[in-house]
């Protein structure tokens, strides 16, 4: 059968058959696939009879296998919809078949370690649980350069969370390039985007969005609108003691939802904005401002709380605006005239008409688990 693995060099090669697979492995170097497969993208839980072996298990893209402690397996490769796990020796030790889009199974062969007749193992994909906490490897800052993803504004990244540091993830986070993330917290953000310091909180941010210094977010609601508004009667951090007094609580939502930051917002230093809140595309949040209530797209806001000041442009301008979404589209791309927004949008949109631009659509980084999978690859 044809060989189907490629290395960065000539070397001496064993060919080895399991069953009616053909097997191609380097005496020396590391093997690279040439399938244009996903197995290298997922966390995989790895086991056998005797249990689960590894809940971190990663096939790197150069065919190595990463995270299978006190196991044998090195290399891996994939041939008409089996995967070869193939030891330091350039020995099979297991041929797993596909069982499902998220499950492979199979028996393990005679070259694995500990191996008895009836031996199995199992690859299925797994999906990080939330809360979460990772531990920062020099691997992860590096993975942050070669995305071009930062951490402190001023495109920084060496020196800012320090190795053996813990970082917490509250929830699934997607980035794009060419974001600054808040100091030591990871949101979903759109390209190009940044925040300048630290900003805690339930929050995501669309393109090209400017956010300053000492942004916060506020903490839980109380129901104004009730006898009393004490905790006790609602909050699940009271619970017990309700209980212990016999003290009926009643549902009430403290969260109020996480803040929605449209693209190209710039929120001024100091704002303070409440849970729940939309800041729409193109607006603007004065200094110091009191954010209660959704500001609108394209509007300028301020005070305590913030009121609409005025709109940035004309009506029909900011329509034109908003039906382009130019948003979508790469800087690189956007005719530069700057201080004629009309004339960029209109001329964007004859080059998009004539198949000279595209709108940009980079894939979003799952956040948590590539940093996971950085911190055991480098």
């Amino acid at each position: 059968m044809k060989p189907f693995g490629r290395f960065k060099q000539p070397h001496a090669i064993n060919k080895l058959y399991v069953g009616q697979i053909s097997l191609c492995v380097p005496l020396s170097g590391d093997l690279i696939l040439t399938q244009t497969d996903n197995l290298s993208e997922p966390i995989w839980r790895f086991g056998g009879s005797g249990g689960t072996i590894s809940e971190g298990m990663i096939l790197g893209e150069r065919g190595t296998v990463h995270n299978v402690p006190q196991h044998d397996a090195v290399y891996w490769v994939l041939s008409e919809q089996t995967i070869i796990l193939v030891n330091q020796n350039k020995e099979p030790i297991a041929a797993l078949k596909k069982v499902s889009e998220d499950r492979y199974a199979g028996l393990a062969l005679p070259a694995a370690r500990g191996y008895q007749p009836g031996l199995t193992y199992f690859m299925e994909k797994i999906e990080l649980t939330y809360p979460l906490a990772l531990t920062w490897e020099n691997g992860c800052t590096e993975f942050f350069k070669r995305n071009r993803i930062f951490l402190l504004h001023g495109m920084r990244n060496d020196g800012v969370i320090e190795r053996g540091e813990r970082v917490p993830f509250a929830r699934p986070v997607f980035v794009e390039p060419e974001v600054t993330l808040p100091l030591k917290r990871f949101v979903s953000m759109g390209a190009y985007s940044y925040v300048v310091g630290a900003m805690n909180g339930d929050y995501s941010v669309g393109r090209y969005t400017s956010i300053a210094q000492r942004v916060q977010i506020m903490g839980e609601k109380h129901p104004m609108d009730r006898l009393t508004m004490h905790p006790i009667t609602y909050h699940y951090k009271h619970a017990e003691l309700a209980r212990e007094l016999g003290i009926p609580q009643e549902a009430f939502d403290a969260v109020g939802g996480p803040v929605t930051i449209g693209n190209d917002v710039w929120i001024g230093e100091g704002v303070l904005i409440a849970t729940g809140v939309t800041i729409g595309n193109g607006a603007v949040v004065a200094a110091r401002s009191i954010v209660t209530r959704d500001v609108p797209p394209y509007t300028i806001v301020a005070g305590s709380p913030a009121k609409p000041v005025r709109m940035r442009f004309e009506t029909d301008l900011v329509d034109l605006l908003l039906q382009s979404k130019w948003w979508e589209f790469n800087i690189v791309d956007i005719p530069p005239h700057w201080s004629d927004p009309r004339r960029a949008v209109m001329e964007l949109l004859d080059r998009e008409a004539d198949g000279k631009v595209q709108r940009w659509k980079p894939k979003p980084i799952d956040l948590a688990p590539a940093l996971f999978k950085a911190s055991i690859l480098g």
